[in-house]
């Protein structure tokens, strides 16, 4: 499963590729390419240094100054026959986003078995929601990730202000 840098949307193949970005429909490459236009005329230090105030600045969800990045883990209910799983991506601290994987591997060990589905997807959320939970972020250093989202939160930024 990829993630669209311009909507955040979990899809299935046909990605549309635009350099170092993806999206998932012709609607959002056309929208991401339009927004980062507006960064073609900003100086690379000027963007650099946004990427590194966002990385440096308040967690969206707690509002403590620390290192943010983005996070990711992995969701699966189920059900007799019915089985619903998703990948969740999110823009927080590191203390926020451990108690949002925690949660979600323990949607997955109580809820996820309940299903033909469930029995062979769990599995596979619970390594998944591990191996992100052990994840140690830079914290000095942006991921490429988030260097993509805060690039395109600039170019929002810029495209509001009229530029």
């Amino acid at each position: 499963m990829a993630i669209c840098d311009y909507c955040g949307a979990t899809y299935h193949g046909g990605a549309i590729k635009d350099g170092a970005y993806r999206y998932c429909i012709g609607q959002c490459h056309e929208r991401g390419k339009f927004l980062l236009s507006k960064l073609e005329h900003v100086p690379q230090h000027k963007i650099d240094a946004f990427v590194i105030a966002q990385h440096d600045g308040p967690c969206p969800r707690c509002g403590q100054n620390s290192s943010i990045d983005v996070y990711q883990s992995y969701r699966i209910w189920s059900a007799l026959v019915y089985a619903r799983w998703q990948t969740r991506e999110y823009v927080a601290c590191q203390k926020c986003a451990r108690a949002e994987q925690l949660a979600d591997l323990s949607t997955c060990l109580f809820a996820g078995w309940w299903s033909p589905h469930g029995l062979l997807i769990t599995p596979f959320f619970v390594v998944f929601n591990i191996a992100a939970f052990l994840r140690r972020p830079s914290r000095t250093v942006p991921s490429e990730r988030f260097c993509k989202l805060a690039r395109l939160m600039l170019a929002r930024q810029l495209a509001d202000q009229g530029v």
